[in-house]
């Protein structure tokens, strides 16, 4: 998938410009709606991260990006909440469309065993396959303002993640944001098994 051109600005204002700034124009803007998953050892455990899925939607050219995890997330919970919805089923995957903006699929985010991985189009085994297999390298809070999920948790982290040193990626992008998180902040565990929290966040990759 060749970078399409945008006008956007990443602003780390909101976290006090905590993260290290980008070096240049980003190359792709991506909207992930999906779940943080957590692994509980039994009641009143505290949750462990066990890696996220996702599907990301491009953003890239769209005129405004202004509290769409936020509608997004919000729909998406509410649809989990009612009828079990999972993104690995067609018409949860694209729930995105029933929105009044319509993005084009950029992707999916998962974890190749512990490492965060970003399929940018096509596939690992693919021709030219674009994918990025990261690392984090900072973290910091959401704002307090941050939409907290249907159970009030809180927003997961905005993080900053570079290409990992394992010499995998085909992506074009070395480096990416996680930013204007909703949602996905797991409860205290109330029995033994895994935890799949809703959560949005915007992703933003640089070359």
């Amino acid at each position: 998938m060749a970078p399409t051109p945008t006008t956007h600005t990443l602003s780390l204002v909101a976290v006090n410009n905590d993260l290290p700034a980008p070096q240049s124009t980003p190359i792709y803007v991506g909207i992930g709606l999906g779940t943080q998953n957590y692994s509980c050892s039994g009641a009143g455990a505290t949750a462990v991260s066990i890696g996220a899925y996702a599907h990301l939607y491009s953003a890239t050219s769209a005129s405004s990006l202004t509290n769409i995890t936020t509608a997004y997330v919000e729909r998406y919970q509410s649809d989990y909440g009612i009828t079990g919805c999972l993104l690995g089923v067609p018409i949860c995957a694209n729930l995105i469309n029933l929105s009044e903006q319509r993005f084009p699929t950029l992707g999916e985010h998962y974890f190749t065993e512990t490492t965060p991985t970003f399929n940018l189009g096509g596939s690992a085994s693919s021709q030219h396959p674009n994918v990025l297999f990261a690392t984090v390298k900072d973290k910091v809070d959401a704002p307090s303002y941050a939409y907290a999920g249907s159970n009030d948790e809180g927003a997961v982290k905005w993080l900053y993640l570079e290409e990992d040193d394992t010499g995998r990626s085909t992506s074009d992008a070395s480096y990416v944001y996680r930013v204007d998180t909703a949602g996905g902040t797991a409860p205290t565990c109330t029995e033994e098994g895994n935890v799949e929290i809703p959560y949005s966040a915007q992703y933003w990759f640089y070359a």
